[in-house]
């Protein structure tokens, strides 16, 4: 059974700390679409945990081993190998625990990757299968603890046995991210995380009052409010008149600092529109109307319509099947440079191929033409 998430710690505790506005103006936002991002992190995750609760067993027993292409298998590897020699060293594994402190708030919960206890030491493992960087660090410190793992450790600590918990002196976080930087991990003091506690608690209270502040920050990254969100629109707003204080000048007049900030506003209002973009569509595909705007079919993907016809074509023209099979048969485009690269020529193929639809994307009403044929040259 799927499990609610938290509005206010576990992984939004970084949001919560940096702009407690979050949850109210949230309150009516729906939750976007899960990414291809997301749902590669939900199936690495759910087999590390089958394999971390076979300890008699490697990856490559399981059958879903097969399905993974090689940096997905270097990220379930990495991960499983540092939790399992962790482990070896003694203490109890935990593999995905579930934590509840209703004591501390209602919204106090959440599911740490792996939990090792070790008296004196308390041990959180975090994966992370994306490529934006993931410090163990909380964002512009040296010394606090993340956030989120962080809060998974104060919630263990509270469900730990009284007795137990009196023993843990440190407690060690560790991010493996294999995309990005690797395995990051640092050890804390009680008092540290008690004075994240302490600050989370203060940072809910405020995100539930009745003026909660708003700030811009790295925690808006992921945010589902950003795209109807008051406070980004008045920053790219005020920032992106940098640009009109130009008068009409070229960029390459710009000095250094001036470059700078024009790079910093345009890096946000990117980012932004993306977000707003996707909001739209979601929108669209939900059939609301938004005036001048319709959704139309992605660019489509050329694919094989007879493979078998495509390898007898490729092979009796003197390829080899390992120039042109992988796993699967290589794609039209793949093959388009192969034949290049060989000076080849087949015309039957162009009978063999087909344009596959990728989906639906957002795209401005123009008239006089159809948008589905139009260049795109905005946010994908």
């Amino acid at each position: 059974m799927a499990h609610r998430h938290t509005k206010l710690f576990g992984s939004t505790s970084y949001r919560t700390l940096g702009c407690p506005a979050h949850l109210q103006r949230g309150a009516t936002v729906p939750e976007p679409p899960s990414s291809p991002a997301a749902i590669e992190g939900t199936m690495l995750h759910e087999f590390s945990e089958q394999v971390l609760n076979a300890p008699d067993k490697q990856p490559a027993d399981f059958p879903q081993w097969q399905e993974f292409d090689d940096d997905q298998r270097n990220i379930v590897e990495t991960y499983v190998g540092l939790i399992r020699e962790i482990a070896e060293e003694g203490g109890n594994l935990y593999i995905e625990q579930r934590t509840e402190s209703p004591h501390l708030h209602s919204e106090w919960f959440g599911t740490a990757d792996a939990v090792i206890v070790k008296p004196p030491r308390l041990t959180i493992g975090d994966l992370k299968c994306g490529r934006v960087p993931v410090n163990v660090f909380e964002y512009g410190s040296d010394t606090e603890p993340n956030p989120q793992v962080g809060s998974y450790a104060i919630s263990v600590l509270e469900n730990l046995k009284p007795e137990v918990a009196a023993t843990i002196q440190e407690v060690e976080l560790i991010i493996v991210q294999p995309r990005e930087g690797g395995v990051k991990r640092a050890v804390f003091t009680r008092r540290q995380l008690d004075n994240l506690k302490a600050r989370l608690l203060a940072a809910a209270e405020e995100a539930e009052s009745e003026n909660p502040s708003a700030e811009i920050g790295p925690w808006c990254h992921f945010c589902k409010v950003k795209p109807v969100c008051p406070t980004q629109e008045a920053f790219i707003y005020e920032e992106a008149k940098l640009d009109f204080a130009l008068q009409g000048g070229e960029a390459t007049d710009l000095e250094p600092v001036e470059l700078l900030s024009v790079l910093n506003v345009a890096d946000a209002a990117i980012e932004w529109g993306k977000a707003v973009k996707t909001h739209a569509e979601q929108r669209l595909n939900d059939n609301e109307e938004i005036e001048g705007w319709q959704l139309v079919p992605k660019r489509a993907k050329r694919d094989w319509s007879d493979k078998r016809a495509v390898e007898a074509l490729l092979l009796n023209a003197g390829l080899e099947l390992e120039d042109i099979v992988e796993e699967a048969l290589k794609s039209p485009a793949q093959i388009d440079a192969l034949l290049k690269k060989k000076g080849l020529r087949i015309e039957e193929l162009a009978d063999l191929t087909e344009s596959v639809s990728t989906g639906l994307k957002i795209a401005k009403i123009r008239k006089g033409y159809d948008n589905a044929d139009d260049e795109d040259h905005g946010w994908d």
